[in-house]
């Protein structure tokens, strides 16, 4: 007896095999699936992007900046790309469009930098006359950046002072990062030689001039006067292994160029994986450069050329190099002071707040971790420096230079005002400084009998 298992097929009915899945069905399928994987892929390094550096954008904008950006620059641990310059120690690249990705970037993208080296809106060489008031701004960063920011707050304090009513205000943006005395004194007496003209002069200054000399100069055996890591500035000067690091430096800048432009393209400009492989790339010859610019500047430390080093000086311990910095200082303002008297400026000379100095602002756990680094360069010069630069005040005073003390104008102002470990702050404490400098001069103008009444230098002279 044959027993037959249910809906089995009979023994004559044929076999039903599947369908053979069509060469068309086999592409879809494979495509789908290099679809998904490939979105998959864009989404992870999409979140890896953000993850890092907060927006896909930022990272898009870097690469545009390093699409554009000049490699043949000499290299040197300065924060800007700039130049040798005969007068005033260097000057910022001259460019037509900014091209920063550090703190300053946002602020210094409303200016060029002018074929004189300036972040500004025009060239440096204005002329006076009676509709007009020509303010000049020096310094440093913070200077740069407050006079990037700040100057609408100086034009409204300044319209209602006695013979500045109804003239137009014409801002002269002077500073320059890394910028420390007699950088700004020589940079005045440049500009007038050149026969540019002021009626107001501010300075503000203080930070680079207590901490850069000692770190940049004094202990490499250059000159404390001369411009910051003036010996890297000069590195290839008669050495050739130093010269040798300069062309590779010079030809990774390239590879990064080339790099940028060809992963900036329409097709991968857009595509967050080929970013995120580009960003790989490009931190992995930026390692190699901060290698080699390293190597340069120990380099440019041996065996230097007397135009690396300056005349020789030797200080006893930092202490003394403190002190040194500090008559720099004061020095500088003085003569800038008597520069302006001489040809009817009015000169203010202010020294910069600075988170490092004690009891200068209150802060909060937040802006403590990020405004505050025990191993800054700034902290302990700052520290050693500013006490004795406050202790100057009565001295500028008696020499006839109008002199703030702004580094208490954070004491109340417990919000978050400080960007960085270094020195820079918000647009809010650009404005608290703006105010506090608007304040000083106002009374000054108002009550000082010791300013020199502006006129022009033809008059001065006669």
């Amino acid at each position: 007896m044959i027993i037959q298992a249910p809906n089995a097929p009979e023994p004559d009915m044929p076999v039903r095999l599947p369908k053979p899945i069509t060469l068309k069905k086999k592409l879809l399928f494979s495509g789908v699936v290099v679809l998904t994987i490939y979105l998959t892929t864009e989404l992870i390094a999409l979140a890896v992007l953000c993850w890092q550096h907060r927006t896909w954008s930022s990272v898009h904008t870097e690469r545009q900046r390093i699409a554009a950006r000049d490699p043949f620059l000499a290299p040197h641990g300065l924060s800007q790309e700039v130049m040798i310059h005969p007068f005033v120690g260097y000057v910022l690249q001259p460019k037509s469009e900014p091209e920063r990705d550090d703190r300053l970037a946002e602020a210094q993208k409303k200016f060029e930098i002018t074929e004189f080296g300036f972040h500004d809106n025009q060239p440096p060489i204005h002329k006076r006359s009676e509709d007009r008031t020509i303010v000049g701004i020096l310094g440093g960063s913070v200077a740069m950046q407050l006079a990037v920011n700040a100057t609408v707050v100086f034009e409204q304090e300044f319209a209602s002072l006695h013979g500045l009513q109804g003239k137009r205000f014409e801002f002269v943006r002077l500073g320059v990062s890394g910028f420390k005395q007699p950088q700004q004194l020589m940079t005045l007496n440049y500009l007038m030689s050149l026969g540019a003209e002021f009626d107001i002069v501010i300075n503000l200054d203080g930070a680079n001039e207590a901490a850069l000399p000692l770190h940049d100069n004094v202990r490499y055996g250059v000159n404390a006067a001369f411009p910051r890591q003036w010996s890297s500035l000069l590195a290839v000067r008669g050495n050739a292994e130093a010269a040798r690091r300069v062309g590779y430096v010079s030809y990774l800048r390239q590879v990064q160029r080339e790099r940028a432009t060809q992963f900036g393209n329409v097709w991968l400009g857009h595509s967050p994986l080929a970013t995120l492989i580009w960003k790989v790339l490009y931190n992995r010859s930026a390692a190699q450069i901060r290698d080699q610019t390293t190597r340069i500047a120990e380099q440019s430390t041996q065996e230097l050329s007397f135009a690396a080093s300056g005349p020789k000086e030797v200080f006893e311990s930092d202490d003394r190099t403190f002190e040194h910095c500090v008559e720099l200082w004061t020095h500088s303002s003085i003569l800038l002071a008597r520069l302006c008297a001489s040809h009817g400026i009015r000169y203010f000379h202010f020294l910069q707040p600075n988170q490092y100095l004690s009891g200068s602002k209150p802060m909060g756990e937040a802006e403590t971790q990020f405004a505050t680094n025990n191993v800054s360069i700034f902290h302990v010069p700052i520290e050693r420096c500013y006490p004795k630069m406050r202790a100057n005040a009565d001295r500028l005073r008696r020499a006839g230079v109008s002199f703030g003390d702004l580094t208490q104008v954070f004491a109340d102002s417990p919000e978050p005002l400080y960007i960085d470990d270094c020195c820079h702050v918000n647009d809010a404490g650009d404005r608290i400084i703006a105010n506090a400098i608007a304040r000083h001069i106002r009374a000054a103008w108002n009550q000082s009998t010791d300013i020199p009444n502006v006129r022009s230098p033809i008059e001065v002279n006669r």
